[in-house]
């Protein structure tokens, strides 16, 4: 009944022998029926704990976090027709997932588009968009009928997943809105304007043009025309990766200024661009303008996570897990971490100098073979997820 580590880090496999009967029999309490013993269903607070951060994550439109955290979901294991019902809602939730994150490219697009003037492109993707929110929509109505039905299923109240859907639904009413004032845009650009329409032209830079994250940088720009005259007291919108962060005005100069953090996005960089539209009295005076892109590089850490477990492990029994997360020869303490093993996460967070030690119970009805146990840290600040496994 050895041990058989399979990796290294934050993922290792049990080797589990299977007890004779006779072995597993003088284990039990002597009132009860070895034929009752069997797999049981997963907690409801901790697993319904586990959807409402999908479902967060979801709408805040950080697409790869509620993936991963759907990967741990997937681990979990319930018994009989139980199981098939988890498989269902699983599928629903990465449908959803991978809706809204379409949609959200597509936005992103439809945008890009719209500043090279590529009309007839434009609006054949917005047509595309706004059928991907209808199959989102539909999906989550699905979704909150399996939230009640999963509640009655393991007798916990399913409000954490109909607030989460609820999340999800406001999201779904904010890209719709997007793309509204992208299909305005469209049409102002098809609109025929006065043969005196002047071009217009918006260029920035950023300082620093890297920076940890969470720290401040400093975007300035211009806006002139076409024949390089400032354009004063107009309106600017500034992007952070295609997402509106914020909306500036020019001064006497034409020119427009903005401090901003870095955002906490675990990626090479971010691209920061700006644009101008005419508004009331301008149409037909001015022609919109696109920017052009700067990428500014974004400095981050991933932690390194290293596990010690016994060398025998028995169904039935529990177990020490111990071990420590660090940056590089750092010690990592305060970091929240998620332990999953034999179908439950155990939530942990490291002591002062990076280590952390939590008991694991193999259930009983566990059978002979491997489980996978995973650790895995949750980002803070400058710190990313460690999921290597």
């Amino acid at each position: 009944m050895r041990a058989v580590l399979k990796a290294s880090f934050v993922c290792v496999c049990f080797l589990l022998q299977a007890f004779m009967p006779i072995a597993l029999a003088q284990q039990l309490p002597r009132h009860q029926d070895p034929n009752t013993f069997g797999p049981q269903p997963p907690d409801a607070t901790t697993l319904f704990d586990l959807y409402g951060v999908i479902f967060n994550t979801t709408a805040a439109e950080n697409y790869p976090s509620a993936l991963s955290w759907l990967g741990w979901a997937k681990l979990v294991y319930a018994p009989g027709g139980l199981n098939a019902t988890l498989g269902n809602y699983h599928e629903l939730l990465g449908r959803e997932i991978g809706s809204l994150n379409l949609t959200r490219a597509d936005i992103d697009l439809i945008r890009g588009y719209l500043q090279h003037l590529r009309v007839s492109d434009a609006d054949s993707l917005i047509k595309v968009a706004l059928s991907e929110l209808h199959d989102s929509n539909t999906t989550l109505g699905e979704l909150r009928s399996y939230s009640v039905t999963l509640g009655q299923s393991l007798k916990g109240s399913p409000s954490k997943l109909l607030s989460g859907s609820d999340e999800v639904s406001a999201l779904i009413l904010k890209q719709l809105e997007e793309i509204k004032v992208l299909q305005g845009q469209s049409e102002a650009i098809k609109n025929p304007v006065q043969s005196s329409a002047m071009r217009t032209q918006v260029s920035i830079e950023v300082t620093p043009s890297k920076g940890l994250l969470g720290s401040e940088v400093e975007l300035s720009g211009i806006l002139t025309d076409s024949s390089g005259n400032p354009v004063q007291m107009r309106v600017v919108t500034v992007y952070v990766d295609g997402r509106v962060f914020t909306r500036l005005r020019t001064d006497s100069y034409g020119g427009f200024t903005w401090r901003f953090d870095l955002p906490f996005l675990y990626k090479d960089y971010v691209s920061v661009s700006a644009e101008y539209w005419p508004s009331r009295t301008d149409v037909g005076v001015y022609l919109p303008s696109a920017s052009n892109i700067v990428q500014v590089g974004l400095i981050w850490f991933t932690p390194g996570i290293k596990l010690s477990l016994p060398d025998e492990v028995y169904p039935g029994k529990s177990f020490t897990v111990s071990g420590m997360i660090s940056n590089g020869s750092i010690p990592l303490g305060g970091m929240a971490l998620e332990l999953a093993a034999f179908g439950s996460v155990t939530p942990l967070v490291s002591a002062e100098g990076g280590t952390f030690v939590t008991t694991i119970n193999v259930p009983a009805w566990t059978l002979e073979g491997s489980s996978i146990i995973k650790a895995e840290s949750l980002p803070l600040g400058v710190r990313a997820r460690a999921n290597e496994h």
